[in-house]
């Protein structure tokens, strides 16, 4: 099979049906997160060649330059020290027992470093934020790899509604109508529509995002907050392999659940983790209407609204806030401030905040893990709720790399979401006045 953005080397057999095919999109095009993307693909080695899952991975490097001092040692090929920057295509596999010494360490094991999956093809320096490249590679694995369920991991850095897949080279972003589109043409392709889709990233379970890929998949796993290590992909498969050699089937709720309860064994590395059903979208949609407009229209007065923003739980804070990160809140907080406030008396307003908080505990959110100083708060999806409206200019925003200041509130208003719902005309209503 020849490939549109690169030649194959290998063309896998057309397998029998499986219950799995997972696709791992790892862009380690960044190089402060390239060790971690790398030595994520190395852990996913020891759960593969099981016959219920066929894992593939694009893996993308930009290693970070040579320290002083470093060894100048032959390195062998396949050597996690060798160091290689294009994009690679792998059968995730594992090999024989080796001998080498395990010196590799991972979010899980001790790996010993020798890749033993086998390269498909090797397409040299490539955009990982191209959405033709992330395109290619689900709908080659899509076909080549047919199965019952289909999981499509997405890992790098993310900026909620700002995008995902960030590449170094081209100083680029993957916006979140990117993906949606790339999902969508692999749905027309290959007739498959993924079952779980996770977002190995930052920040990304965001109402904005999930309403903009709401078809491209049936269940999400995203985070609020930020993570400090790639997800725990290789506990999650372990898991699974529990109930496979039980005899039993890892269903798609299964498997994010599985993921979640992960993340939750590992403190503060995953402050938190949501498993969202994205076929509830639209009911999503359809409450924060309502619950715009009754904020729009609500007699109550406006600084009572602000002073129950600036309570609501943001994100990315730390010692020293991080704009626009910090100004994504939980959305389920603000409706419960909102239903439960004595000095909102408006009837209206506070039905819709029920409304709101019916969706997202009524299976919107199937499963959310967060930290103990979070208990309680949190119901696994944040919203864009500034009090600042879209006026940055003065306040020192921070953007993330490879996005475009003068696109932020463009990106904003066009999210499908945002046109849905008028959320900007709430972010423009309780913005600061002059």
């Amino acid at each position: 099979m020849t490939s549109p953005i690169g030649p194959s080397l290998h063309k896998p057999p057309i397998a029998p049906t499986r219950e799995w095919t997972a696709l791992f999109y790892l862009d380690g095009n960044a190089s402060d997160i390239e060790r971690d993307v790398f030595h994520g693909f190395l852990s996913l080695e020891e759960v593969a060649d099981r016959p219920e899952i066929a894992m593939v991975a694009e893996l993308g490097r930009i290693p970070e330059p040579p320290r002083s001092g470093a060894s100048d040692e032959p390195v062998p090929p396949n050597d996690y020290r060798e160091r290689w920057e294009s994009v690679r295509r792998y059968e995730v596999a594992k090999g024989a027992p080796s001998s080498w010494p395990r010196r590799v360490s991972t979010s899980v094991v001790q790996h010993d470093g020798k890749i033993d999956s086998r390269l498909v093809a090797d397409h040299g320096p490539q955009d990982m934020s191209n959405p033709a490249r992330l395109e290619d590679f689900l709908v080659w694995g899509i076909r080549n790899y047919p199965s019952e369920h289909y999981m499509v991991v997405l890992s790098n850095h993310g900026g909620g509604f700002l995008g995902i897949l960030s590449d170094d080279r081209s100083r680029k972003t993957m916006t979140v109508a990117e993906v949606d589109r790339v999902m969508e043409r692999v749905q027309e392709q290959t007739g498959v529509k993924p079952d779980l889709l996770v977002m190995d990233a930052c920040l990304m379970a965001q109402a904005e995002v999930a309403g903009q890929v709401g078809q491209g998949a049936t269940w999400y796993v995203a985070s609020q907050e930020y993570n400090f290590d790639s997800y725990p992909m290789q506990r999650t498969l372990e898991r699974a392999s529990k109930n496979w050699d039980q005899g039993k089937p890892v269903s798609p709720e299964d498997m994010g659940d599985f993921l979640v309860s992960e993340c939750s064994q590992l403190g503060n590395t995953f402050p938190t983790a949501s498993l969202l059903d994205l076929r509830r979208m639209p009911e999503c949609t359809g409450a924060v209407k309502k619950l715009a407009d009754a904020l729009l229209a609500t007699p109550t007065d406006r600084q009572v609204i602000r002073k129950l923003i600036a309570k609501t739980p943001g994100f990315a804070e730390g010692n020293q806030k991080v704009k626009p990160y910090s100004d994504y809140r939980d959305l389920g907080a603000f409706a419960r401030l909102l239903a439960t406030s004595p000095k909102v008396q408006d009837a209206g307003l506070k039905e819709a905040a029920e409304e709101v908080l019916g969706v997202l505990e009524g299976g919107m959110v199937r499963s959310n893990a967060y930290t103990s100083r979070r208990d309680g708060e949190l119901s696994g999806m944040s919203i864009y709720l500034p009090l600042t409206g879209f006026d940055y200019s003065a306040r020192g925003l921070h953007f993330p790399n490879h996005t475009d200041p003068r696109t932020y509130e463009e990106t904003y208003r066009a999210l499908e979401f945002v046109q849905q719902t008028g959320w900007d005309r709430v972010v423009e209503h309780f913005a600061e006045k002059a």
